[in-house]
C-alpha cells in the first residue's frame, strides 16, 4: 500500500514502492503510540541528531499505515549523549 508521503518526501517514493529500515522501538501509551530510534553515532550535541528527521518521518508514515492509528511522538535517542530529541512530525 501507498505510504501517502508528503511532497517533502516525494524523493523517497520509488516505482517498486519499497523502503527498507528497522525502527528500534515502538510502544503504546494510554494516549497513543511512541516511536524511538536509538543511535550510536558520535554526536557532539543534540542538534546533530536532527539529520535523522527524514528517517523518523518515513517510519512514522509506515507505522500509521500498518497500525491504522497515529504515532503521537517520535524520538532519536543518543547513547553517546545519554539523551533524546523529540521530533515534531
Amino acid at each position: 500500500r501507498d505510504l501517502d508521503l508528503t511532497e517533502e518526501l516525494k524523493d523517497y517514493t520509488t516505482s517498486d514502492g519499497y523502503i527498507q529500515g528497522i525502527a528500534d522501538c515502538i510502544f503504546k501509551e494510554d494516549d497513543g503510540w511512541v516511536l524511538v530510534d536509538y543511535k550510536t553515532d558520535n554526536f557532539r550535541s543534540a542538534d546533530d541528531m536532527k539529520k535523522y528527521g527524514t528517517q523518523l518521518m518515513l517510519y512514522k508514515a509506515a507505522f500509521e499505515l500498518l497500525l491504522g492509528e497515529k504515532v503521537k511522538s517520535s524520538y532519536i535517542n543518543s547513547f553517546k549523549l545519554g539523551e533524546g530529541l523529540e521530533f515534531d512530525l
